[in-house]
């Protein structure tokens, strides 16, 4: 008997841990996509932002495409902001979905990017047609994406994002598979919206 009571203390002690470790993966995964969310999308300019709505189930699995700069100390003649980069958030819409931060370099007579620009090339992205467009730069930032939806509202100059994150664990005590869920809803204005809405 007592053996048997070690023993299960001992597998109780391990499923806890499991569920642990997994909460804080989960955890950790959306404190890295909002971070870079929060720096992409709120250096940009939301005219410059575009999003392509993709479903998986229930489930939104959207991309969203971001203009961006390799520096700011570059402006155009202007001294506004010369786009001359897009950023691509990207769920993939496998069954354990990727969150994919990929950075991509224009043409150069496409600098700087203008929404059109921007929504062109997202069309392209989403279709499967890049041809030579190949990211310069590509980041996984979670393996645990369930849903990723995206809305953009530039009456009130804002991108609101709703992020689930799922990890499959097992419950202490009984043993039964469940799923660990963190599902994280933020909004985040980009700063850089010219002209202003």
């Amino acid at each position: 008997i007592v053996g048997g009571l070690c023993f299960y203390a001992a597998a109780s002690g391990f499923r806890i841990f499991a569920n642990t470790n997994s909460r804080q993966t989960l955890q950790r995964d959306a404190r890295a996509v909002f971070a870079w969310l929060q720096r992409d999308v709120g250096l940009s300019n939301l005219i410059r932002c575009e999003r392509a709505e993709r479903l998986d189930g229930s489930d939104r699995r959207d991309v969203l495409a971001v203009a961006a700069m390799d520096s700011w100390q570059q402006p155009d003649g202007l001294g506004l902001p010369a786009w001359n980069r897009l950023v691509v958030y990207e769920a993939t819409d496998n069954s354990r979905g990727l969150l994919l931060r990929q950075l991509y370099t224009p043409p150069a007579g496409a600098i700087p990017l203008q929404a059109q620009t921007v929504e062109n090339m997202l069309a392209t992205l989403v279709s499967g047609a890049v041809g030579s467009f190949n990211p310069t730069d590509q980041r996984r930032l979670s393996g645990s994406v369930r849903h990723f939806e995206v809305e953009l509202s530039e009456a009130r100059n804002t991108a609101v994002f709703d992020l689930i994150l799922t990890e499959d664990t097992v419950q202490a005590g009984s043993g039964r598979a469940r799923a660990e869920v963190l599902q994280v809803k933020t909004t985040i204005f980009p700063r850089n919206t010219w002209p202003r809405l």
